[in-house]
């Protein structure tokens, strides 16, 4: 993979941040990437990860930059908006 394609998928990554529907099936492609490929995908859409760094840890990586977000979503829909305190 091309650090061009490294870049789009961070782009399509970005894009499709925060909806369910647009960023597993993105997911879902990475998970056929190279390790390097996909360390590096992390590396870029989240922060830096060692290059020793597992497959499993980078794809965690990224699901979770999403799922934090779903979460802060859900609570502030949750309060209205408004502050919890």
């Amino acid at each position: 993979m091309t650090e061009e394609q490294i870049a789009a998928y961070v782009s399509r990554l970005e894009q499709a941040l925060g909806d369910d529907e647009r960023f597993l099936p993105i997911l879902d492609e990475l998970n056929t990437a190279a390790v390097a490929e996909l360390v590096a995908i992390a590396s870029k859409f989240v922060s830096p990860m060692a290059a020793s760094s597992s497959k499993k840890s980078a794809i965690e990586r990224i699901l979770k930059r999403h799922q934090n977000l779903m979460s802060f979503k859900r609570k502030q829909k949750a309060v209205g908006g408004r502050s919890a305190a």
